[in-house]
């Protein structure tokens, strides 16, 4: 019987229609090995992440590791000491891995860093004073030219843009924010031809953020558009651009005040509040967004139904806009990482939650099943809701069948029996309750007391 259910399975599978969420927990944090952190970031080479955990290691300072997309091959490659404190990001290039620490260096104000991907050779290869910038963030590169920005420091202590070869030599304090253009800008700035973009989470017209371009020559610093509350305020992930345009998301502010996503033209024209979070379905997007065709992926923080983050998709005009996957205590409050796409599968950081409550690595997949059940006859059974959190409705199409005696069975992939039930006659419905088992496609049997096999059909547990 296991065996037939199995590949009854099989050939669901094999169909269209609904997409079940796959979350997988690649690697758990224990404070050692790496712990919570807002700033935790993940990028992807090859078949490798590479990663840091602004808290944990054996200084309690952060961690830099590397482990292979399927959770195998962990490797602890330096724990940050005071030659650079609390790491926020990482950039492969060739075979060295570039990246920032927001303190530590020689003056405390964090550094910018190379290291070999094997963790060998780790170099401080400049050191922030404060004047010239000071919590440096997340980096992107051109040609051998490293750009980012810094939180803080610069002439009035709300951070700057720099340029920096990537050898250390050449920094270039290019823009020193003002807070009324723009100041405190966090992530990393997206590259067009000789032109970057970035967004400040305070300042402007309306000191509730903006959006800025600048010339890779530091010159023709602009502010292209200026949050105002209504249409979203305090940027905080990056912008990411496609074609002539960019997107990002917004923490607070739009219809609910939790934030919104946003398309603008990069000449600063054509502003678009595409989505507004209602708490629902996401609250407080601090990641950047991810591209994928026409479809941006994003993460919320707080939100969703069990108010610990999501993941979601929004088409590139602004509809299909879809909460994936609710977080939960396996891991959750994404923040600061970007999600990582590669084919069919995403990559991130929860840096809360786990076994350990120190965050998590993980990786995330939406597959495509049919709704549609495969039925012994045709209109007998119908089940809703379905997907469901686990209650379902079975209802009896005829007359005769809510007459009779049924027996419902369920079963899990495994092909194991996970319900049954014997339901009384003369009832037109029946509602089973399968809560407690874990998201996934489950089997279900309604068989007549004679043993006629009254329907059959998929059950999709998505919490």
């Amino acid at each position: 019987m296991k065996k037939s259910f199995l590949l009854l399975l099989l050939v669901f599978c094999l169909g269209t229609g609904t997409a079940i969420a796959q979350f997988t927990t690649l690697l758990t944090f224990d404070g050692l090995n790496g712990s919570e952190g807002i700033f935790s970031t993940l990028t992807l080479s090859g078949n490798t992440l590479y990663g840091v955990t602004y808290l944990g290691g054996g200084k309690d300072s952060g961690t830099m590791f590397s482990i292979d997309t399927d959770g195998t091959g962990y490797n602890d490659l330096h724990d940050f000491t005071s030659n650079g404190t609390f790491p926020v990001s990482i950039l492969p290039v060739g075979n060295l891995l570039y990246g920032t620490t927001e303190y530590g260096g020689t003056n405390d104000s964090g550094c910018i860093f190379s290291i070999h991907r094997d963790g060998s050779g780790y170099k401080d290869l400049f050191n922030f004073t404060g004047p010239n910038g000071s919590a440096p963030l997340n980096l992107v590169l051109s040609g051998s030219t490293l750009y980012g920005t810094t939180f803080a420091g610069g002439v009035l202590h709300v951070g700057c843009v720099f340029s920096i070869d990537t050898n250390g030599t050449g920094y270039l304090d290019m823009h020193d924010f003002v807070p009324a253009t723009g100041a405190h800008s966090y992530f990393k700035l997206a590259l067009l031809g000789n032109i970057l973009y970035g967004t400040a989470s305070v300042g402007g017209a309306n000191d509730s953020g903006c959006i800025f371009s600048i010339h890779t020559d530091g010159s023709k610093y602009k502010d292209i558009f200026d949050f105002n509350g209504t249409n979203g305020k305090q940027p905080i992930g990056s912008v990411i651009i496609s074609g002539s345009s960019l997107f990002g998301a917004t923490t607070e502010g739009g219809l609910l005040h939790l934030g919104c996503i946003y398309s603008i033209d990069t000449n600063g024209t054509g502003y678009l509040d595409m989505h507004d979070f209602i708490g629902a379905n996401g609250a407080t997007s601090a990641s950047t967004l991810t591209l994928s065709g026409n479809t941006l992926f994003g993460m919320c923080e707080i939100g969703g139904a069990k108010d610990s983050g999501c993941i979601y998709s929004i088409n590139t005009d602004g509809g299909g806009y879809k909460d994936l996957y609710d977080f939960n205590h396996k891991g959750y409050s994404p923040v600061a990482n970007s999600l990582i796409i590669s084919g069919e599968n995403m990559y991130g950081i929860a840096p809360l939650g786990g076994a350990h409550g120190d965050g998590v690595i993980f990786s995330f997949k939406d597959i495509t099943l049919p709704v549609d059940e495969v039925k012994a006859n045709q209109g007998a059974i119908s089940v809703y809701p379905n997907p469901s959190n686990g209650i379902f409705t079975i209802a009896f199409g005829y007359a005769e069948l809510a007459s009779a005696s049924q027996t419902i069975e369920v079963y899990n992939m495994l092909g194991e029996k996970v319900y049954s039930n014997f339901q009384i006659a003369n009832s037109s419905n029946f509602q089973i309750d399968l809560s407690s088992n874990p998201n996934g496609i489950y089997l279900y049997r309604v068989s007549a007391n004679s043993g006629e096999l009254i329907g059959e059909g998929k059950l999709i547990i998505q919490k």
